[in-house]
């Protein structure tokens, strides 16, 4: 990684990286003396919002020990990649995804809980391996999946509640049932369920009967009504590219760090 960004940044006038490169692209940001940008697309640093109902000063401690590890963990490939880039050790704290156990499993529970409800469903498999996977009619499992073309087509969707895929699927207009695995994840699907617009519940502890519930809930018809009324609300895609590229412009001319 940081041989590969070494040869991609020369001659840059900016650095862009998001939260799990942060620490390696900001020792080659400051070898080139550029400006380094930091997406932060869910709230990392320490604070007391991640998980709805648990005491704010008991998730900010936990916070600050969690990222006092972090740092603790990756001290010593910081200061190798340093020592290469000729840089000084640095005295302050550097800034995946749980797998699903079975796919057979989760998708017999998808069937079940959809067979019950009367409902079809597409799935998205990017985990595990796909060739035991049962056939059902009414579901079918795919490797890949256009969010911004399926999700309009859908009464719903269901998933894990990362940042990009929540604001997917309001700007598609339909509700959400968020199954999150992370804890930014809970952050998003606690805002759509104060919005009415869908139900947010841990993968871990959800089954073919939470499924149906959460199901039966978010294909009300006021939620989808809601779903409607929101995705008017959203900023479009090539917009939000624009303003993107304007900040990061901006950012490279005046050589800030954000």
């Amino acid at each position: 990684l940081s041989t590969t960004l070494m040869s991609l940044a020369d001659g840059a006038d900016l650095m862009f990286t998001g939260l799990p490169f942060e620490q390696p692209a900001s020792n080659i940001a400051e070898y080139h003396d550029i400006p380094l940008v930091t997406l932060h697309y869910f709230p990392a640093r320490a604070n007391g919002h991640l998980v709805p109902g648990v005491p704010v000063a008991l998730i900010r401690s936990f916070m600050t020990m969690v990222w006092w590890l972090v740092g603790l963990l990756m001290k010593r490939l910081d200061d190798r990649q340093r020592g290469e880039l000729g840089l000084p050790s640095a005295t302050g704290r550097p800034s995946r995804q749980p797998a699903v156990d079975s796919v057979t499993e989760t998708v017999a529970m998808i069937a079940a809980a959809c067979e019950q409800l009367g409902e079809r469903a597409l799935v998205c498999a990017t985990w595990g391996d796909l060739s035991d996977v049962p056939h059902f009619e009414h579901v079918k499992v795919v490797p890949v999946v256009n969010f911004a073309a399926t999700f309009p087509a859908c009464r719903a969707v269901v998933h894990h509640g990362g940042a990009g895929t929540t604001a997917a699927g309001l700007r598609a207009g339909v509700p959400t049932a968020i199954l999150w695995t992370l804890p930014d994840q809970p952050i998003w699907g606690a805002q759509l369920k104060r919005q009415g617009l869908g139900t947010v519940r841990r993968l871990s502890s959800a089954t073919q009967q939470t499924l149906v519930a959460d199901l039966r809930t978010i294909l009300a018809p006021e939620y989808a009504s809601r779903a409607r009324r929101f995705a008017s609300r959203m900023s479009k895609p090539a917009d939000s590219v624009t303003n993107a590229a304007d900040l990061l412009e901006s950012l490279a001319q005046v050589r800030r760090v954000a």
